[in-house]
């Protein structure tokens, strides 16, 4: 079960992520078996990579700083 902190770092992910892909829709934030966080998201772009690598470094700090591994999970919106 994810802590305060743990919801709040993803929260602040999503939120970072989102003023660099306004289009994004946060679909939810969901804690895996590992024990990472996942961030799901819809998005209307085909290529979902860019989203992936530009919330790399964020992911990595939040990593680093905290000791949480958060990912962006990005799903393509269906037409």
């Amino acid at each position: 079960m994810m802590n305060f902190k743990q919801k709040e770092l993803a929260q602040l992910f999503f939120e970072k992520l989102k003023t660099e892909f306004p289009e994004i829709i946060l679909l939810g934030i969901a804690e895996q078996p590992d024990r990472s966080i996942w961030v799901k998201v819809v998005t209307p772009r085909e290529d979902d990579l860019e989203i992936i690598e530009a919330s790399g470094k964020e992911s990595m700090d939040i990593l680093l700083n905290y000791g949480y591994q958060i990912l962006v999970i990005p799903f393509e919106k269906v037409k």
